[in-house]
């Protein structure tokens, strides 16, 4: 086996460029795409659940819109924790946007 680090693009990376070679370093495209992809499904996700949890109460106990709004300011509340937590890790981690 031949113990050469194989990339996903050709070539030598120039000054400047995301670090491509680097799958795993701080300045991985494919770090950046997992960091947009976690904080954009950690906003999304929490907000529909409490909107979707919140409409089927209101159907079935006839108080629209009450459940929804709570419910989605629920949803917002826990999106923003967590987006705020992941953010913070990620920060203490790499050690950088500061």
């Amino acid at each position: 086996m031949n113990s050469e680090r194989y990339t996903l693009f050709e070539g030598t990376p120039k000054e400047g460029d995301l670090a491509l070679d680097k799958p795993d370093g701080p300045g991985s495209i494919w770090r950046t795409v997992i960091l947009a992809s976690t904080t954009t499904s950690q906003l999304v996700i929490p907000v529909l659940v409490g909107v979707a949890i919140g409409y089927y109460m209101d159907r079935r106990f006839g108080t629209a819109p009450f459940f929804l709004v709570i419910l989605l300011l629920v949803g917002v509340f826990t999106g923003v924790f967590a987006l705020w937590r992941t953010l913070s890790r990620w920060e203490r981690r790499d050690g950088r946007y500061r």
